[in-house]
């Protein structure tokens, strides 16, 4: 079931819109991407909804958020914190794409979430000294200390390169499963649709603390 969008306030004092689908089972929260909205959930939350609540907001600048700025990457950050604190209960699951991947996978390490899951990471603008090494997800996902799910585009369509495949696979530690979807695009979630829901599902039903085996690709 969708609930109206709401609007919930951040600590900077800017607000953004949040909207609802479920009435039961544990709670997941999106992050969209860059140059999506909430909306962009909506596919993949109305499939989850007889078992899950979802939960999606608009990011800065996107969707019916009236705030533009600042988009520093730790400024993100703390907007899903503050989401998630609006919550008022434990969020069983984080899911981002792209952009709202970095954010997710951040915010994982800081949040009381148990599982954490992206699509492809991208990069996102000049604030973020993205260019100049300032944002380093390697060092992120070192040692991951939750269950996190790297789903990646086709390494011909990819944005993460095979060094940090690479990396990942090496350093991200037994909680890190890495899923590749040969010949999808960035958007995973919406052209390997049905290749990607079973993947999402069967992370999100295992039981904590149980290794799910090694990196696919």
């Amino acid at each position: 079931m969708l609930r109206d969008p709401v609007r919930v306030p951040l600590s900077d004092g800017a607000e953004t819109v949040v909207e609802r689908w479920g009435e039961r089972g544990p709670l997941v929260v999106g992050v969209h991407g860059l140059g999506s909205s909430r909306r962009g959930w909506a596919r993949i939350a109305e499939h989850l909804a007889d078992r899950y609540r979802f939960v999606a907001y608009d990011q800065r600048g996107h969707g019916d958020s009236a705030v533009k700025g600042p988009m520093a990457f730790e400024r993100s950050v703390a907007d899903l914190a503050d989401v998630v604190a609006a919550m008022g209960e434990p969020v069983g699951a984080l899911i981002g794409h792209s952009w709202g991947g970095a954010v997710v996978v951040a915010g994982g390490r800081r949040l009381d979430a148990r599982r954490i899951t992206l699509d492809p990471i991208v990069a996102l603008g000049e604030e973020n000294a993205i260019d100049a090494g300032a944002w380093n997800l390697r060092e992120l996902v070192r040692g991951y200390p939750k269950p996190l799910l790297l789903a990646l585009a086709d390494p011909r369509r990819s944005v993460v390169l095979g060094p940090e495949r690479a990396e990942f696979r090496a350093h991200g530690g037994p909680n890190v499963r890495l899923d590749v979807f040969e010949g999808a695009s960035h958007s995973l979630q919406r052209d390997a649709f049905d290749r990607f829901i079973p993947v999402l599902e069967r992370f999100l039903t295992a039981r904590p603390g149980v290794s799910r085996g090694s990196p696919a690709g």
